[in-house]
């Protein structure tokens, strides 16, 4: 009986040592609450034009999808959609208000709630990593709070804030402490969570993929042959620095005495993966970098959240000390980040929307290759009918020469300028912006005298000169 007994103490944990005990949880939601501030997020949102004017070209695409569907354009089929619908589905009741508020307050709003979203994943990354304590929670929630992409990201309508924020749901219901979670009503839930970030884009695939594997039956093997794998792909693109966050990572984790669990290894695994994707297109904008920011923000504290002292001793000096470092280092970066916001001025200025405001009246059907244009202008959503459907100019033409655009053939592009001349020739306005007139459009000659014969400039964009075969930028006007 003694016997058993102590065979059945054996199998159960020691006080504290479950897998989603937190110490001194009061420190540690303080520091994630304070990490989690809209300091920063909302002064950039503060700055002249980047509440109410343009500021991007992503954003207008991807909102004006959604305001397309709010007035009965149906994706894929009346215009064209580059990204899966997730996006259009969660900005859609924020498109509805915009028939009350107009379409520039409409995308004001999906900003601020985008700011909203960013900044809680700021917050949920340090719910992930609590149960190692107030330094690993604050390092992770700090590092993604002034992560410049993540900032970049987070000022507009863009798909990295909201695909962070559905991914790390996720992970939070997936993993309870460093294991696995055993309730089959979280594994659901977190399905669920990344399923949708995969509907918002296809990059949630890869920590979908490592969650999957790491629910394997044997997750340690699984785990060990896609860290083998991700490091074979990974090492001769990154030569040393690759392999001295991965060797740095394994140290710590042997140090402390325990090989790395399974949140160690999604960390880890998604680190590199994103990375290596990142590697892999030719394209590569600022905002897609965000992604990453989760990955990084949980490599650099987990290891950290190792050093976790007693009372007294070595370790506590060596916890002391880095978490003095990281709060200096990510206090210095927030300053860095608040002198470069700044500065910060939108693309198209005040000036240019209220002229057209003037110029165009309400209800006219306007074309552009720019949608945040008419989005701010409130011009965007037409009364006439038969107005073209086209937001992502850029899209379509991808759509329209199946990725070749410019390098197109003859006579794919003889279809494009076709297609467009038929939108146009049902348009009142076409409005060309002056950032992005250079390869959205297929500007063939024939295109170019199209225009030029069929519409007047009104209202000049741009006092610099052109591309060959491209019209200034500006308002033009049917003749």
């Amino acid at each position: 009986m003694a016997t058993r007994h102590r065979a059945v103490m054996a199998r159960v944990p020691a006080s504290g040592a479950g897998p989603g005990r937190i110490e001194q949880p009061r420190l540690v939601y303080g520091v994630i609450a304070a990490c989690t501030a809209l300091f920063l997020r909302l002064y950039q949102l503060s700055r002249p034009g980047y509440l109410l004017g343009v500021t991007e070209y992503d954003d207008g695409a991807l909102f004006g999808n959604a305001v397309r569907l709010a007035n009965g354009a149906i994706p894929y089929r009346d215009f064209a959609v580059v990204q899966p619908p997730g996006s259009i589905v969660l900005i859609a009741p924020v498109a509805l208000l915009a028939k009350v508020t107009g379409t520039a307050w409409g995308l004001g709003i999906a900003r601020i709630l985008t700011v909203v979203a960013d900044s809680a994943c700021v917050a949920l990354l340090g719910l992930l990593v609590r149960h190692r304590g107030a330094l690993a929670a604050g390092v992770a929630s700090g590092v993604y709070a002034v992560y410049p992409d993540a900032l970049r990201a987070s000022h507009t309508f863009l798909l990295e804030p909201w695909l962070n924020l559905f991914c790390l749901v996720g992970a939070l219901l997936v993993f309870d402490g460093d294991r696995m979670a055993g309730s089959r009503r979280r594994l659901v839930f977190g399905g669920v969570a990344l399923g949708f970030a995969v509907a918002i884009k296809l990059w949630a695939v890869i920590p979908l993929a490592i969650i999957a594997l790491l629910l394997a039956r044997w997750p340690r093997r699984v785990a060990a042959l896609a860290a083998g794998a991700a490091a074979g792909l990974i090492i001769p693109v990154l030569l040393i620095v690759a392999v001295a966050v991965v060797a740095g990572y394994m140290v710590l984790c042997f140090t402390a005495g325990r090989p790395p669990a399974p949140l160690d290894w999604y960390a880890l695994t998604g680190a590199l993966a994103v990375l290596f994707l990142f590697l892999w297109p030719q394209l590569y904008y600022p905002h897609y970098g965000a992604f990453e920011g989760p990955f990084l923000a949980l490599v650099l504290a987990l290891p950290i959240g190792l050093l976790r002292p007693a009372a007294s001793g070595t370790r506590l000096v060596t916890a002391v000390a880095v978490g003095m470092l990281a709060a200096i280092l990510i206090a210095g970066v927030s300053l860095w980040q608040f002198g470069q916001m700044a500065h910060l001025k939108p693309l198209e200025p005040p000036l240019s929307l209220a002229t057209a405001d003037q110029l165009i009246p309400p209800g006219s059907c306007v074309v552009t290759n720019e949608a945040s244009l008419t989005i701010a202008a409130n011009r965007f959503v037409s009364n006439v009918p038969g107005c073209p459907s086209v937001v992502d100019s850029y899209g379509a033409f991808l759509a329209m020469t199946t990725g070749d655009t410019l390098a197109a053939r003859p006579r794919v592009l003889r279809s494009a300028v076709r297609i467009w001349e038929a939108w146009l020739a049902r348009a009142d306005y076409l409005w060309i912006d002056p950032m992005n007139n250079g390869d959205q459009l297929p500007w063939t000659p024939a295109f170019y005298s199209y225009i030029t014969s069929h519409f007047t400039l009104i209202a000049l964009a741009s006092s610099r000169h052109p591309k060959p075969n491209v019209p200034r930028a500006g308002l033009y006007e049917r003749r």
